[in-house]
């Protein structure tokens, strides 16, 4: 059974609180540990950050509600899409960056880094934290479950692949199928099983 934390809400005006016909997904990475993450939903412009995801899961699994799905925040900074969408980011601080000296990782903002590594060159980037297997089962059930709460197409898009038009896309999208300069999801997920159970139709609810 899927529990839902709502301990986490974000304040509504940094919310459009007007609900929205969803048909598409949007995965993405908190780019902070799970602390940092909800600080800065927190606390961030006076506590009026409007950029919130609607769910964000923790590398334990836990699933965050934020906000109401059928609303939406400025997360794409673009309003058509982000009414569209249902925004979900994972605990996971992207790409890191090698000390070659002493073999010790830092993440973006010069935190050292501790966890599990997982190594493939992509998009001039080779070092990434791992996600963890929790969490990828935790974003799948989510993902079901909100495929048929908002009536959104069970069709991911998959990795490394940039979209003429995502904006027009049905479906479940990473943000870096919208952005070239952007990490995530990142390589370190299982990619082929996110596919393979995303595009499976014969969820629990329909057998």
């Amino acid at each position: 059974m899927m529990k839902i934390n709502k301990d986490k809400q974000v304040k509504e005006s940094g919310v459009s609180i007007m609900p929205h016909k969803k048909d598409k997904i949007i995965l993405s990475n908190t780019n902070a540990p799970l602390n940092d993450h909800f600080t800065k939903l927190e606390t961030r412009l006076n506590g009026n950050f409007d950029r919130a995801p609607a769910f964000t899961i923790s590398a334990t699994g836990v699933i965050y509600q934020h906000f109401d799905p059928s609303h939406y925040s400025n997360f794409m900074w673009d309003e058509k899409i982000d009414q569209s969408s249902i925004v979900i980011s994972l605990e996971n601080v992207g790409f890191l960056i090698k000390n070659e000296t002493d073999s010790s990782y830092y993440d973006w903002r010069g935190n050292q880094y501790n966890g599990r590594i997982f190594e493939k060159s992509w998009r001039n980037k080779r070092y990434w934290a791992k996600y963890t297997n929790k969490q990828l089962n935790a974003l799948i059930d989510l993902i079901k479950y909100l495929c048929i709460e908002y009536d959104i197409e069970q069709n991911f898009m998959g990795h490394n692949v940039s979209a003429h038009k995502p904006e027009t896309f049905k479906g479940v999208l990473n943000r870096s199928n919208f952005y070239s300069h952007r990490y995530d999801l990142t390589p370190a997920i299982d990619f082929e099983f996110l596919t393979e159970q995303i595009n499976n139709k014969n969820n629990e609810e329909n057998e």
